[in-house]
């Protein structure tokens, strides 16, 4: 009946037709950026990307090259000098370089350069997957036209993502090359509401850049971060008031919507509502702690769940398609998001593993540096789920 009376409303009005051709326009604009992105095979440019949370934010600036199927170097610079760092992949290693600690993170090489984009902004996942535009544009009914905007000196056409819910709202920006110039991501609500708005300027794809631009030497006397990898060699009731950035008990757990690798999403306001505790539990692939804790946690989840239980796993760093192979490997029954390296900011995470216990009043309840099973149980005991 909804769609009835919608056919029946675009015909008889002249101002829902004016409507429904700017939607066809944002939709054939949106593919032919999709198409461009595409096409292109270098890219270079300089870029500026506002992070905001509340009333707090930073802006990071720097220059990116890029080259399909899987290279880059990208420089940055912010506001803190933790925000300086280099981001390379030669096509055989992935090394992300933070200058103020003199510290890398390396990473296996990925054929289609997602472990670029991921660390980077939309401008660089569409480049190395056009596809990622659509999946941007799928957690919405639609997208049109709604202005232009000046992003260094070259007029873009505003396309905004329509139907996307109270907790995500999506822009893109469009030159007359139809290549993305910018995007908006807004994430969450109130206080809690993220927003990244990110440029490119000075964009150049008609040129080649030469193997060595790739190159990286590492730092004299560089270590690599996954000394950072949490420990749980001092494990707690996870309500401790120590030195840890976390989000202490007592407070509001931030909302957000993930994708998962199942094809839907999760809400953590609607995990909430329907069970007495979910458990959120920040992780990588490339580190040997947060594998070994998922079994555990499946285990967990599985003589729990009928008490209450739910448990969402935050993937930081890996795609859907490595996910679902890690858990059909592992025979594992667990929720898994993907591309959560946003939320993980948003929840202070700065060590992986990380476990929150959020309860059904929306507050944290406990967290965990590391995998503490004892603590969480005394946590979830406290809790009713026993």
């Amino acid at each position: 009946m909804k769609n009835v009376l919608l056919i029946i409303l675009l015909a008889l009005s002249p101002l829902s037709q004016i409507a429904a051709k700017a939607d066809a326009a944002g939709e054939a604009l949106f593919q032919k950026c999709v198409d461009a992105e595409d096409r292109i095979k270098v890219l270079q440019a300089k870029f500026i990307i506002k992070n905001s949370q509340g009333a707090t934010s930073n802006t990071l600036r720097g220059e990116l090259k890029l080259q399909k199927p899987n290279r880059a170097f990208i420089s940055m610079q912010g506001g803190k000098i933790s925000d300086e760092r280099k981001i390379v992949s030669d096509g055989k290693k992935f090394t992300v370089y933070m200058s103020a600690d003199n510290e890398f993170q390396l990473l296996a090489p990925d054929p289609s350069g997602a472990n670029v984009g991921r660390a980077m902004n939309l401008e660089a996942s569409a480049f190395y997957n056009s596809d990622t535009l659509n999946q941007m544009k799928a957690q919405g009914s639609g997208v049109k036209i709604t202005g232009t905007s000046v992003i260094g000196g070259v007029t873009c056409k505003e396309i905004k993502v329509f139907g996307t819910g109270a907790f995500a709202s999506y822009k893109i920006y469009v030159g007359p090359d139809f290549l993305l110039r910018g995007s908006m991501i807004v994430s969450g609500a109130g206080n809690d509401q993220t927003t990244v708005d990110s440029r490119l300027m000075e964009l150049k794809t008609a040129l080649t850049l030469p193997a060595n631009t790739f190159a990286f030497v590492m730092p004299k006397g560089a270590k690599p971060f996954e000394n950072r990898i949490a420990s749980n060699a001092k494990p707690n009731s996870g309500t401790t008031t120590d030195d840890t950035d976390l989000f202490a008990p007592g407070k509001t757990a931030p909302d957000f919507q993930l994708n998962l690798t199942d094809g839907t999403k999760a809400t953590l306001s609607a995990l909430v509502k329907a069970n007495k505790v979910v458990l959120l539990m920040f992780w990588s692939k490339g580190f040997e702690p947060c594998r070994d804790e998922l079994p555990e946690l499946a285990k967990l989840q599985s003589d729990l769940k009928s008490r209450g239980l739910e448990t969402l796993t935050i993937n930081t760093t890996d795609s859907s398609k490595e996910i679902q192979k890690l858990w059909a490997d592992g025979k594992l029954k667990l929720k898994a998001a993907y591309g959560g390296e946003k939320v993980a900011e948003k929840y202070r995470v700065g060590a992986l593993p990380t476990n929150y216990l959020i309860g059904n009043n929306g507050k944290v309840l406990a967290r965990f540096e590391g995998f503490d099973e004892d603590g969480i149980l005394k946590a979830l005991e406290r809790a009713g789920v026993k």
